[in-house]
């Protein structure tokens, strides 16, 4: 009967050699692959001898290594590069369709007392900014203010052949609204008794308070970036 060491497929005749060659504190199997090249050898000492050489052997694992870094780096480009082109192509698309003017084109329109009076809604600042926007943006007597639309849910405007998103007009959108509600404020709040006697005018038909406070609320409302969500609604409302 003979005996096979299952590690390194040595045999033994006789059973003590087989438990002694197992019991030994050095195992018998050692890895002989070459961690560079992958190459195995029977015996230690040529493993030995091959990593000692001057000339290296090729490293395949590293190779492998910057071969995939390569590849995942190219499927990352080839994402990015389809990510910028989608929008691109969307806005060849909807820019034809679009029945906007240039945001540039824009231009506040000053309004009456009477049409002031209409639109600040009583303690409702965003009601307030809702009909500013409306009469700004959405107003038939001014078409060349109609510079905004909403795109499948989203807001967009144009500078001439180049389709804006919401982040790249909204700091016009907060500048016009503030130039409007200034307007408002300079020309119908009530004057204080200093400057009349100062500038030797009389008093002007003012409105309200309470009115020109609450006018006085809306920008600084919008520029809170808290209030992002708000000020989008209000324009889909305004300019649908």
């Amino acid at each position: 009967m003979v005996f096979t060491c299952e590690k390194c497929k040595k045999i033994f005749e006789r059973s003590n050699h087989y438990d002694r060659h197992m019991k030994r504190k050095t195992p018998c199997y050692i890895d002989l692959q070459c961690k560079r090249c992958g190459k195995e050898f029977l015996k230690l000492c040529n493993l030995k001898q091959h990593n000692a050489r001057k000339n290296k052997c090729c490293n395949i694992y590293a190779i492998k290594k910057l071969e995939l870094k390569i590849e995942e780096e190219k499927t990352k480009q080839e994402r990015e590069r389809t990510k910028q082109s989608k929008p691109i192509y969307q806005n060849i698309i909807n820019i034809e369709s679009l029945n906007i003017n240039n945001i540039s084109n824009f231009n506040i329109i000053c309004m009456t007392r009477d049409e002031t009076l209409r639109f600040i809604k009583e303690d409702d600042v965003i009601g307030t900014l809702h009909n500013y926007l409306k009469f700004q943006y959405n107003n038939p007597d001014f078409p060349e203010n109609k510079c905004i639309a909403i795109n499948n849910g989203k807001i967009i405007s144009k500078e001439n052949d180049m389709i804006l998103d919401f982040n790249k007009i909204k700091s016009r959108i907060l500048s016009n609204v503030k130039m409007q509600t200034d307007d408002t404020i300079n020309k119908f709040e009530k004057l204080d008794d200093d400057d009349i006697i100062n500038y030797g005018v009389t008093q002007r038909d003012y409105i309200d308070n309470n009115k020109i406070n609450l006018v006085k609320k809306v920008h600084p409302y919008i520029c809170n970036k808290k209030n992002n969500g708000i000020l989008k609604k209000q324009i889909v409302q305004a300019v649908e």
